[in-house]
C-alpha cells in the first residue's frame, strides 16, 4: 500500500470517530479491514509504524486534515490520539485532475483522496451492474466475511469477493486476499473480482479481473502469485500493464492474463 493509499485508509477510521482514536486502534481498525492493502509480509506492528509516522507529519501540517487530540484540563495533546480536523465547507469543490497517461491509461488523482469505503462500494456497485446487465440476479451481503456479493444464473450461486483498487505509477496493479478467508472458501463456487478504476483513452472507467480460486492456487503454485506461509498473511495479486496487456506477476515471472479481463461469463 502506497504512502497516500494509507493516508486515505487512515481518513476512513477516523471518520467515524469524530473524538479521536489512539494509534493503537486506528491501526488495529485497518488491519479489521478487508479491503485495507498491506504491503507484502507486513504485519500489524509494522503497519502501526508506517501509520505513526504518517500521523507525526501530517499533524505538523495544517491543510493535512488530521490534528491531535487536545486534553481539556491540561490543554496538552493526549498521547497517540489523534482526529480529523473541521473542514470548512467550500463553494468550488475541485473534481479530479488528470495524471500522466502510459499505455492509455492513468491513475485516478483527487484533491481529497476518496476513502476506501467509497472506493470499496463503488467498486461492488460497479461488479452488480455488469452482473445485472448479464442476467444475474444480484444482492450484497451486511455482514463482511468475505463476500460482498451473492450472484444468481440459471439456479447456479456465486459468491463474490470485490477488491477496488487504482492504478500505480499508471501502469501497475496490487490487492490483497486473507489466506485465511481464501482457504475459509475452498470448494464453493467463488470469484474474486478486481475493479481497477483508471483513465482510458481520456475518460473515466473500470477494468475488470476474474479469478477463481482454482487459478489463485494454481498461479501460487506456479510462482505468479507468492504463497503466503502461514493464516495470518496475505495473498497478494500484483498486474502490471505492458503495451495495453495485463500480466499476473510476482518477481522475474509474469504471465498474460487477458483471458481474465472483463470476464463475467461464469
Amino acid at each position: 500500500m502506497t504512502a497516500t493509499d494509507l493516508r486515505a485508509a487512515i481518513h476512513n477510521v477516523l471518520e467515524s470517530a469524530p473524538k479521536g482514536l489512539h494509534i493503537d486502534a486506528i491501526t488495529m481498525a485497518l488491519v479489521n479491514d478487508s479491503r485495507t492493502l498491506f504491503d507484502e509480509g507486513e504485519d500489524s506492528e509494522s503497519l502501526k509504524k508506517r501509520v505513526n509516522t504518517i500521523l507525526a507529519n501530517d499533524v505538523k501540517k495544517t491543510d493535512s486534515g488530521i490534528m491531535r487530540v487536545m486534553n481539556a484540563k491540561t490543554r496538552k495533546p493526549h498521547k497517540g490520539m489523534y482526529k480529523l480536523r473541521p473542514q470548512k465547507s467550500s463553494p468550488n469543490p475541485k473534481g479530479p485532475k488528470d495524471s500522466p497517461v502510459l499505455n492509455g491509461h492513468n491513475a485516478l488523482t483527487y484533491e481529497r483522496p476518496l476513502t476506501t469505503t467509497y472506493i470499496g462500494k463503488a467498486g461492488e456497485c460497479a461488479v452488480m451492474s455488469e452482473l445485472l446487465y448479464r442476467g444475474f440476479n444480484v444482492n450484497t451481503l451486511l455482514v463482511d466475511e468475505g463476500v460482498d456479493v451473492v450472484a444468481s444464473k440459471n439456479n447456479e450461486f456465486y459468491l463474490v469477493q470485490v477488491k477496488t483498487t487504482i492504478l500505480d505509477n499508471g501502469d501497475r496493479v496490487r490487492t490483497q486476499i486473507r489466506k485465511a478467508r481464501f482457504d475459509a472458501y475452498r470448494g464453493y463456487q467463488i470469484r474474486y473480482v478486481v475493479v481497477v478504476r483508471c483513465r482510458e483513452f481520456n475518460r473515466d472507467t473500470n477494468i475488470f479481473f476474474t479469478f477463481n480460486n482454482d487459478f489463485i492456487e494454481e498461479n501460487m503454485y506456479n510462482g505468479f502469485i507468492r504463497r503466503p506461509e502461514n493464516e495470518d498473511e496475505m495473498i497478494s495479486l500484483k498486474i502490471r500493464f505492458k503495451d495495453n496487456i495485463p500480466y499476473l506477476y510476482h518477481g522475474d515471472k509474469e504471465r498474460e492474463i487477458s483471458f481474465h479481463r472483463n470476464k463475467f461469463d461464469w
